[in-house]
């Protein structure tokens, strides 16, 4: 800040003004950076951020879009500390509150407790690890699932997604990201030492030595297992026509054999069998898949979108012949695990073709099932064949207007905890959009909440939540609310059975299962505290 001056009683702030925009726009526009890049960048952001931290300042909301990169020195800037926090300034913060953007914010951000400088270097992380892969670390459909995610999930390995990022570098990204504060390195000046140190190694044109990297204790072995999975991954890539030997070598991280199982159930057409009546039920709506086959069904479903894209990375990174990977996308379309971005990741492959109709198709496709993820659509070097042409345009306009749209229901749903209005804008919005899973799980939901209140929408509850429960992220959403409503007419067996099927299916949510007022009827029923006891295990 250069000064305050006031014209005609108006006070302004004078500051210095840098042309060329932000990171953000950048990596908008650009995608991913080298190394060497990231590596600079991250040295200025860390420097400015060491001078702030002198001076006691903590700024809460490092991200993309609030550091600028001057187009004529190329130096990034730190700006916009709105949020930033004095030591020893109680009227600026609150143990409770919580303040930043959820995507880049430390878990003790995320939290609401006392944060200090270290959280900076979270974010900073988070950041370094956006220009490394064009994607932001943690992402989610809702705010509470990214806040989840900061503090209980680990995010992709950066080199699975873009394996020309030096290893060294993932490690530092890992070590800045760190959950416990104390893992992390504890000050912007010391990052800054380590960034500088690689630097100069990087623009060198004589044979430096490597950087001791003392933070590193075991940066050779890492590196090993770095260029293991690449080179398992490009053996791999040349054995995909053998379908059940590909996913038994690749699927180490998971249980290859349970996963095998689960495909050839899958593609045995089992998933919809008509012996899943719920024999001798009173309910004449309800329906259960085995959990064994539920849990193939989406053990089968994940494997096959891991996979999928997996193999694209690995063919546009190396080749540019996506072959395989189009067979793997249309395979993980079929298992709906995610159809939108499985669409979208269809449609990327055909664009590294220069295939614009199939491109087109697909993502026509992506946009039906609620595909509105505009930061990757900007930031995929996939696309590049068409940047700026009419055609993209046109796709760019249609996923920032659903974008819009389902930000507006989610906080609706979310935030104001205005179901019905949440019900009615999920399915104005499934007009557009028809077979969008999540606008259909906001919609069941909703009318849930509605229908424990006024239980003449019960049945209209009841329709929407067995189309969740048919599908295969979801289904444990859907089978939850069954239970719930089942217990609403009375039904004790039935809920349980839901409720067993919710969690056979994934739901892990111990502290809502037990909370929630909906399930207060079975709270002391010894099934139920018996389930109860088989999710918290299972956390």
């Amino acid at each position: 800040m250069d000064g305050v001056e006031s014209h005609q009683d108006l006070p302004f702030i004078v500051m210095q003004y840098v042309a060329g925009g932000s990171l953000q726009s950048r990596l908008d526009r650009e995608g991913y950076m080298a190394t060497e890049e990231v590596t600079r960048i991250g040295l200025q952001i860390a420097k400015g951020l060491a001078a702030a931290h002198a001076q006691g300042i903590t700024h809460r909301d490092i991200k993309p879009s609030n550091v600028l990169v001057d187009c004529g020195s190329d130096r990034a800037i730190v700006s916009d500390f709105g949020l930033a926090h004095v030591t020893g300034d109680a009227s600026m913060t609150h143990t409770g509150m919580i303040a930043g953007t959820p995507q880049y914010m430390s878990p003790e951000q995320a939290e609401g407790i006392r944060v200090d400088v270290r959280s900076d270097l979270f974010s900073l992380g988070c950041v370094l690890y956006t220009c490394c892969t064009g994607v932001a670390p943690f992402r989610s459909e809702s705010i509470l699932g990214i806040l989840k995610a900061v503090t209980e999930a680990e995010p992709t390995p950066m080199r699975q997604i873009n394996p020309h990022i030096a290893p060294w570098l993932e490690a530092f990204v890992a070590k800045l990201m760190a959950k416990q504060m104390d893992d992390r390195f504890q000050t912007a000046d010391e990052v800054a030492n380590h960034l500088s140190e690689e630097l100069a190694c990087l623009q060198s044109s004589e044979q430096k030595p490597i950087p001791e990297r003392l933070w590193w204790p075991k940066s050779v072995n890492l590196a090993n297992r770095s260029r293991s999975r690449i080179k398992t991954a490009i053996v791999l890539a040349s054995l995909l026509t053998a379908a059940a030997f590909a996913f038994a070598v690749w699927d180490s991280s998971y249980n290859s054999g349970r996963t095998a199982n689960a495909l050839g159930i899958y593609d045995a057409g089992l998933r919809n069998s008509g012996t899943n009546q719920l024999s001798g039920s009173d309910y004449p709506f309800a329906t259960r898949i085995t959990p064994t086959l539920a849990e193939s069904n989406y053990a089968a479903a994940k494997a096959a979108y891991d996979l999928s894209y997996e193999t694209h990375v690995q063919e546009a990174n190396l080749s540019g012949d996506m072959y395989e990977s189009i067979q793997r996308h249309k395979r993980a379309l079929r298992l709906e695990f995610d159809p939108a971005r499985s669409a979208f990741h269809l449609a990327r492959a055909f664009a590294i073709e220069g295939r614009e109709k199939e491109m087109l198709e697909s993502f026509d496709a992506a946009l039906n099932s609620g595909f509105c993820d505009g930061q990757s659509l900007r930031s995929t070097r996939d696309l590049k064949l068409f940047r700026g042409s009419t055609v993209l345009e046109k796709v760019a306009k249609r996923v920032a207007k659903s974008e819009k749209q389902l930000e507006h229901l989610k906080t609706v749903y979310f935030v104001e905890a205005n179901y019905a209005e949440a019900a009615l804008l999920g399915r104005q919005r499934l007009q557009t959009y028809p077979n969008d899973e999540f606008t259909q799980l906001l919609v069941a939901g909703g009318l849930t909440e509605l229908a424990f209140v006024d239980r003449s929408l019960i049945a209209e509850a009841r329709i929407w939540n067995e189309r969740i429960r048919d599908s295969v992220r979801y289904a444990n959403f859907g089978s939850y609310n069954l239970g719930c409503i089942a217990l609403m007419e009375g039904k004790i067996q039935t809920s349980l059975d839901y409720l067993h099927y919710a969690v056979s299916t994934g739901f892990t949510d111990i502290d809502h299962l037990v909370s929630d007022p909906m399930l207060s009827d079975l709270k002391h029923d010894p099934r139920f505290i018996t389930l109860a006891k088989t999710v918290q295990n299972r956390n």
